[in-house]
């Protein structure tokens, strides 16, 4: 498989992961908190039902939880984002981690890491965004490949999704595992 394929096929698990968690998580703490006292508001209700017709709580609620309107795609995309930078980074840092762990070329890295942690963040930072920048976002890339991954089956899609979930979590532990073997 080519690293352009799987990095996109990763970035379409995290939208995935980001469209169930919305679904069933945050978008019922921003329906209780947001969007049912919004509705209470005249002047809302009126803008709404002049912009998309929605004459009910139920619609309005229904047509902002839509993740194709405008608010939600970038709620969702601005996740799918955080979520992608958190597997690039913490998967960076685990394996620095272990380069750290190693006798000689460990001490001399570590010691430029925790000196100047911000100069690292910033440079560990950029590093993913140009990776993201070149695989992911120059000329829509991603959205040829959500057009081919939106044709696979379910069972795939879901395998692959409950995958990048539990990599997110394994490489979370090892991470935290790894790095309090160096403070050890």
């Amino acid at each position: 498989m080519r690293f352009d394929i799987f990095y996109n096929r990763i970035y379409y698990c995290t939208y995935v992961i980001s469209l169930f968690l919305h679904n069933y998580v945050i978008g019922k703490i921003y329906e209780w908190f947001l969007f049912r006292p919004l509705y209470k508001f005249r002047f809302v209700r009126r803008r709404y039902q002049k912009l998309y017709g929605w004459n009910s709580l139920d619609e309005f609620i229904k047509g902002l939880n839509c993740p194709h309107a405008d608010f939600n795609s970038v709620f969702l995309n601005n996740h799918s984002n955080m979520l992608m930078g958190y597997i690039e980074i913490v998967t960076l840092l685990f394996l620095i981690n272990i380069v750290m762990m190693t006798p000689r070329v460990g001490t001399w890295l570590r010691n430029i890491v925790f000196n100047h942690v911000f100069l690292f963040l910033m440079i560990l930072g950029s590093f993913v965004l140009i990776i993201d920048y070149n695989f992911l976002w120059s000329n829509n890339k991603h959205k040829k490949y959500f057009e081919v991954f939106d044709k696979e089956s379910s069972l795939k899609r879901k395998v692959w999704s409950l995958g990048v979930f539990l990599y997110c979590v394994i490489i979370f532990i090892g991470s935290l595992w790894t790095f309090g073997k160096l403070l050890s």
